[in-house]
C-alpha cells in the first residue's frame, strides 16, 4: 500500500496532493505490470510499469494528501477475501 501521508485539517486532498515515484529492478523475474485494487469499485486494474531500460521500470502516482493505493506484482491473482 502507498500513502501519500501529507495531510492538514485546513486543506483539501488536492491541495496537499504529491507525486510519488517508485523505481522497480526486476532482474531475477519477468514483471512489467503490477495490479491494484480501484478505490471506487474495488475492481482488480492493471497498472503498466514505464520501461526505463534493462531491468528496470517506475511507476508515478499522483495521490491527494491521507489517499492511498493498494498494489502488488502482477505475477498471479489478487487474493480473493472471504
Amino acid at each position: 500500500m502507498i500513502v501519500n501521508g501529507l495531510s492538514d485539517s485546513n486543506s483539501t486532498p488536492s491541495q496537499t496532493r504529491q507525486r510519488i515515484r517508485l523505481g522497480f529492478n526486476f532482474a531475477a523475474i519477468d514483471i512489467t505490470s503490477l495490479q491494484k485494487i480501484n478505490r471506487t469499485s474495488g475492481k482488480v486494474e492493471v497498472v503498466p510499469l514505464v520501461h526505463d531500460g534493462g531491468n528496470r521500470y517506475h511507476l508515478d502516482l499522483i495521490l491527494g494528501g491521507g489517499e492511498g493505493d493498494l498494489f502488488k506484482f502482477n505475477d498471479s491473482p489478487f487474493p480473493k477475501g472471504g
